[in-house]
């Protein structure tokens, strides 16, 4: 299976565990009619898409990532890209992010793990994650429920 193949599966996988999370229908319904639909993926994972998608090493420093992360966190992917992704995590959430990343680096795949991503305003969102490991990689796919959630959170 390729990049693309991969990225698809666990999109897929993603998609279903939010939809079994308990996320009443209508906080569903208000959260996806606010999101432009757009199309999930194309050959150079250059995504104009709801959805955060990534690809990291077992060091932790995103390898690729998706055009939705620059809209969502305001960073350009060149600042992102070979950047480790704790450094962008709250405080409060990076040792539980740590965890879950050796968790999957040990295999187990990781669904339903949120945690908070600085943006570069300062301010956070929370992003809802499913990720496994191919390889010597790890392949994420996040989605902003910051707005489910609410500000509080953050």
């Amino acid at each position: 299976m390729d990049e693309i193949g991969r990225l698809d599966t666990l999109l897929a996988e993603h998609i279903d565990h939010f939809h079994q999370s308990g996320v009443s229908a209508a906080q569903w319904r208000d959260y996806t009619a606010a999101m432009a639909e757009a199309p999930l993926l194309d050959p150079t994972l250059q995504l104009k898409s709801r959805y955060l998608l990534c690809i990291r090493d077992l060091r932790g420093r995103f390898v690729k990532l998706s055009q939705s992360w620059e809209a969502n966190l305001d960073f350009r992917l060149s600042e992102l890209q070979g950047a480790p992704l704790l450094r962008l995590v709250h405080p409060a959430d990076v040792w539980a992010t740590h965890d879950r990343m050796e968790a999957v680096r040990s295999g187990r795949g990781a669904g339903g793990f949120s945690n908070r991503y600085r943006r570069r305003s300062g301010g956070y969102r929370r992003l809802e994650w499913t990720s496994r490991l191919f390889g010597d990689l790890v392949y994420g796919v996040a989605h902003d429920v910051t707005e489910l959630v609410g500000a509080e959170d953050l």
